[in-house]
């Protein structure tokens, strides 16, 4: 198992590219990944945002409707700074289930019409509290929402690095995260946040070494790669 920082899964993500992956292709390959933590749930809202973790939502959205699930996007900001990935899989969806979210329609949503939330407003690359509609969403949600909230890679508003909670961060009742674990879930107050965490990996050549993730040791690497001492030696 690897451990990430914030650069170092970014310098992970820029090495699949350089070598050949196009970025449609990884979310493919992540939304494979996550795709059979979300199939137990029939009715699903996917939180949309603008980037690559917004794409992931709507490419698992994409295959759970395949499976015969309801699945609804609900996003929000200027469609026209969206991810290049994000508008590929964004195309693909349903106009009547593209639902966009502003001040004027957030307190007629009825989120306990569905079974699971799934959240994929931003990625380990958010270094703020959330803010605009996207906080709004998430204070409509964590006000009235009674089901279950499923996280892609980290909960919105967590800190990759540290484990910190932003104001305003969505509590999920699960985190599927993606390529490494993030460095700030070793916090266990970050706990609070991603409940429990499911570490999942693309079928991608195997780069972690050259990208510079940390490897986790266990107790039981530790115990096997400790020499001996003898009694009267020095430490």
């Amino acid at each position: 198992m690897y451990i990430g920082t914030q650069d170092l899964l970014k310098q992970y993500d820029a090495y699949l590219l350089e070598h050949g992956y196009q970025i449609e292709e990884l979310v493919n390959l992540a939304s494979d990944a996550l795709l059979n933590h979300f199939t137990k749930y029939n009715r699903l809202a996917i939180l949309i945002g603008p980037g690559n973790n917004g794409a992931d939502g709507y490419s698992l959205g994409l295959k759970l409707e395949k499976l015969g699930k309801y699945v609804d996007y609900y996003y929000s900001g200027d469609i026209g700074k969206i991810s290049q990935a994000n508008r590929y899989y964004r195309d693909q969806c349903a106009d009547d289930h593209l639902i966009y979210v502003d001040e004027d329609n957030i307190n007629t949503i009825n989120w306990n019409d569905y079974d699971c939330i799934v959240d994929g407003l931003f990625g380990f690359g958010l270094n703020s509290a959330p803010r605009g509609m996207y906080k709004i969403i998430i204070e409509s949600i964590t006000n009235n929402y009674n089901g279950t909230i499923g996280a892609i890679d980290i909960p919105t508003g967590l800190d990759c690095n540290t484990g910190k909670a932003y104001e305003g961060a969505l509590k999920a009742d699960f985190t599927v995260t993606l390529t490494a674990l993030k460095q700030g879930f070793l916090d266990p107050r970050s706990l609070e946040y991603t409940g429990e965490v499911i570490l999942e990996t693309l079928a991608v050549k195997d780069c972690f070494k050259e990208a510079g993730l940390f490897e986790y040791v266990g107790e039981d690497y530790a115990k096997a790669h400790l020499r001996k001492r003898h009694y009267s030696g020095y430490k």
